[in-house]
């Protein structure tokens, strides 16, 4: 099925994020699937990508088709749902042998009184930061995938996907130096007035310097003055990430779960 546009609703920008930078990967295979709500994307060999999204109680009469999409061929995949018992419980009994993975923060930003976003956007002392042209785009790559921990079959396709996204509108990228080495990588992703916070990747050398934090500030003040009216993203329930976020002026609001199942065409119905 050829891939449409997701329309870039508040809660589903993360989604609109995933599905654009697939679709511009140059090296690999994709498929994408679109019931309604219901989306599901599988990406390789180059990496190994399939995920879905969309289900919900009014749907379950469809999630079967999108389960086995995503496990056709084998492999595993993973599947995002909103933290809903009844739903998660109904995950559970269509789909045996899903298991948790992680559990996400959704959050959007709030402006607040006393919140000073032009001191917490200065880095520290020895460190720059530029937007990231055509040429970075090498350097943000390799930064991006080491941190994901990515392992490719083949890191020079990979990196010539992540460098891809460069081409997608309304993608903004930044590289941030270390006496004129670049040691991380962040993005923003504005949709319809919505901003996302997209591609954040420092390497574990040059973590606790205050870089993200710092690179936080900075996007939220770029997407305001490119007269977003709100902005979003997502971190681990308990990381350090989403400390940064609450601090900065982002509001808790609603959580992600996401499953993983180890691949089967078996599915209840």
């Amino acid at each position: 099925m050829a891939a449409g546009t997701i329309r870039t609703e508040h809660g589903a920008l993360y989604e609109c994020w995933d599905w654009e930078r697939v679709k511009v990967f140059p090296r690999g295979q994709s498929a994408f699937l679109e019931h309604g709500r219901l989306r599901g994307i599988r990406f390789e060999p180059v990496e190994f990508f399939r995920r879905g999204w969309g289900l919900d109680l009014g749907n379950r009469d469809e999630w079967g088709d999108l389960f086995e999409f995503l496990g056709a061929g084998g492999g595993s995949f993973r599947v995002d749902v909103p933290d809903k018992s009844e739903l998660v419980t109904a995950l559970m009994s269509d789909l045996p042998g899903i298991e948790p993975a992680y559990t996400d923060m959704m959050v959007g930003w709030v402006e607040r009184s006393g919140l000073d976003l032009d001191s917490a956007a200065v880095l520290a002392p020895g460190l720059t930061v530029e937007r990231v042209t055509s040429s970075g785009m090498h350097a943000f790559a390799e930064i991006y995938l080491r941190c994901f921990e990515a392992e490719p079959r083949d890191w020079v396709a990979a990196r010539e996907n992540v460098m891809s996204i460069r081409q997608i509108e309304g993608w903004e990228g930044w590289l941030v130096s270390k006496d004129g080495v670049p040691v991380a990588g962040f993005g923003l992703f504005i949709r319809d007035g919505v901003a996302f916070l997209s591609s954040a990747a420092t390497l574990p050398e040059h973590r606790r310097m205050g870089i993200q934090r710092c690179l936080i500030a900075r996007r939220v003040l770029r997407a305001l003055e490119l007269g977003a009216h709100r902005i979003v993203t997502y971190a681990h329930r308990e990381g350090t990430s989403l400390k940064n976020l609450l601090s900065l002026g982002f509001e808790p609001e609603s959580i992600r779960h996401t499953f993983r199942h180890p691949g089967t065409t078996r599915v209840n119905r």
